[in-house]
């Protein structure tokens, strides 16, 4: 079976993909209207409405944050993979571990890009949206607020492994792992195409057009880096540093030691966001000259489905 998908062309892989993404979307649906009256008493419909302030609307909501992704992405991610290739491991490109220089690297790379992540989302919320748009954002951002409060530091490191890890290995593992893959396939001679594109479905994701900016820019800068690179464990844990900061901000806020709310950006200089842009720039060629792409041979396969 691995061996007949291979041979389906880019596009018609790309339409199973988002087959599997639509079955494993409508799994979850079903899944979260099945526990959500068990955990909370809640219809699914009423969820978004309810106080997160509640117990027991919490913890339904923290199940979903670690289940929804799994999924919703991990689940056709992984299932692709394998039916696609005899050596998934390699062909997801999570084969190469990780040199303790390259974290540090990754880690410098998503801390130098916040200045100009705030200052093109501080911007981003400047659009004229819909108010539908704006209610919604504000929604998210208390369900942000709520999922990552934490009573104390246990707390804190227990959001972490659960949430951030899931939220970011499973996108990771989907659109940088396995979408950004076959968008690039699909236009060989013009692959920052395929990398921008897929960055774009990453930012209409979110399904909130006050964060397209900010997710779209995440998802570009570690599409960049994987394919620069050809290890996609960079895009994980440009993830899981991007999602830890974010959680450790809103607890630094939440017990007082920051006066300004994290997700609040304001006031951010655009000279600031040049410098940042100009030394994420410089981090990223220096990764690239570090560890760059290995060279991959690739097998003469019978394509079915191509002109």
């Amino acid at each position: 079976m691995a061996k007949s998908l291979k041979q389906y062309s880019p596009f018609l892989q790309l339409m199973i993909l988002i087959g599997l993404f639509i079955s494993f979307s409508i799994l979850a649906v079903i899944f979260d209207s099945i526990i959500t009256p068990i955990v909370s008493g809640y219809k699914v419909t009423d969820l978004r409405d309810a106080d997160m302030s509640l117990p027991k609307v919490l913890i339904i909501l923290k199940i979903f944050a670690v289940t929804e992704p799994i999924i919703v992405y991990m689940l056709p991610a992984m299932l692709f993979t394998m039916l696609i290739s005899a050596k998934p491991i390699e062909w997801l490109q999570v084969d190469k571990s990780l040199k303790w220089q390259a974290v540090v690297l990754i880690v410098l790379i998503m801390l130098a890009i916040l200045p100009m992540q705030g200052f093109l989302n501080e911007w981003n919320h400047t659009w004229n949206l819909s108010e539908v748009s704006r209610r919604m954002d504000e929604r998210n951002r208390d369900m942000l607020k709520a999922l990552t409060k934490a009573s104390g530091f246990t707390s804190l490191l227990v959001n972490i492994l659960l949430i951030t890890t899931a939220s970011t290995l499973t996108k990771a593992f989907f659109f940088q792992g396995v979408l950004q893959k076959l968008v690039i396939q699909l236009m060989p001679g013009f692959p920052w195409i395929g990398v921008i594109i897929t960055s774009v479905i990453f930012g209409v994701s979110s399904f909130d057009g006050y964060l397209f900016i900010s997710q779209f820019l995440l998802c570009l800068q570690l599409g960049i880096i994987v394919y620069l690179t050809g290890n996609l464990w960079f895009a994980v844990l440009g993830h899981f540093i991007a999602g830890v900061v974010t959680m450790v901000l809103l607890y630094l806020y939440q017990i007082g030691v920051l006066l300004q709310d994290p997700i609040q950006y304001s006031g951010i200089a655009w000279y600031s966001a040049v410098i940042s842009f100009i030394i994420t720039t410089a981090l990223i060629w220096y990764l690239r000259k570090k560890w760059p792409k290995p060279v991959v041979i690739i097998e003469d396969v019978e394509v079915i489905g191509s002109n």
